[in-house]
């Protein structure tokens, strides 16, 4: 696949059998669309591009595409806008009462890329939706569909002790007993922000060969790097935890320096 920055990305294509049809599909990664060599980011940056009024060959040169490459993008864009809009449209009115949706934009394709925005902002604020691209991720990380469990009985809950809440208690006793092959979080420091607790989950996460997956990377805890950038995320957890409307750089030398009455002497040694 063809990415937007960067060398071509190569990847193997799973395969699983449905359960309805009986027949057995190919699984393909979010980003990647059938039939296509340029990943989705690639092809919606055109799209986006066209809905800001610029032509096939403006576009193709900008993103180091042949022309005829962009025009059949385009096309085909041109060929379903009006079912886009009316898809991402009844997303977001699917995921809260009341969506902002976007103000006419002035053409088929650029109405259908503004809907295609508002469903994306409105998705982000729903928690369920954001467990659904978890589960998404997971799935592209390898793992059957069986075999993803959500973890959701915590939430609306202060992360600030484990006290009381049950998915991470239950989510612990599955990694001691070596039943958890990785953890999946948008931010992983949200497991626990408390060292002590969270420092005992790394532990438990190293000693059963468990990963742990983030918006940033996959991580290892068993390995030196990894662990040294896991316990970063989890102090920094924990003191926006417990200092939230306090500064990070308030306290630090410079800054207490200035405080410091000057009438009192300097003592050096």
């Amino acid at each position: 696949m063809r990415l937007l920055d960067g060398p071509d990305v190569w990847f193997c294509p799973h395969r699983a059998r449905c359960r309805e049809c009986r027949r057995t599909h190919v699984l393909l990664p979010a980003w990647c669309l059938g039939r296509r060599a340029d990943a989705g980011e690639v092809i919606g940056r055109a799209l986006e591009a066209k809905a800001a009024g610029a032509g096939h060959r403006t576009i193709a040169v900008l993103l180091g595409r042949p022309a005829s490459t962009v025009r059949g993008w385009l096309r085909a864009l041109a060929a379903r806008a009006e079912q886009v809009r009316s898809v991402f449209t009844a997303l977001a009115a699917s995921l809260v009462s009341d969506p902002p949706l976007p103000a006419p934009a002035g053409s088929a394709a650029a109405d259908a890329v503004a809907a295609d925005a508002a469903a994306a902002t409105v998705a982000a604020r729903v928690p369920g939706w954001a467990r659904y691209e978890l589960r998404r991720h997971a799935a592209e990380l390898g793992w059957a569909e069986q075999q993803i469990t959500v973890i959701d009985e915590d939430l609306a809950r202060s992360v600030a002790t484990t006290s009381g809440q049950l998915g991470f208690t239950d989510l612990v006793a599955a990694v001691g007993l070596g039943k958890v092959g990785i953890i999946v979080g948008r931010e992983v420091s949200r497991l626990a922000r408390n060292n002590t607790d969270w420092y005992q989950a790394l532990d438990l996460c190293s000693i059963t060969d468990t990963l742990i997956a983030d918006a940033d990377g996959i991580y290892h805890p068993a390995e030196f790097d990894d662990r040294l950038i896991l316990g970063l995320k989890g102090q920094m957890a924990e003191a926006l935890c417990r200092y939230p409307e306090k500064p990070l750089m308030q306290t630090s030398p410079l800054c207490r320096l200035e405080r410091r009455s000057c009438s009192r002497q300097a003592a050096c040694w």
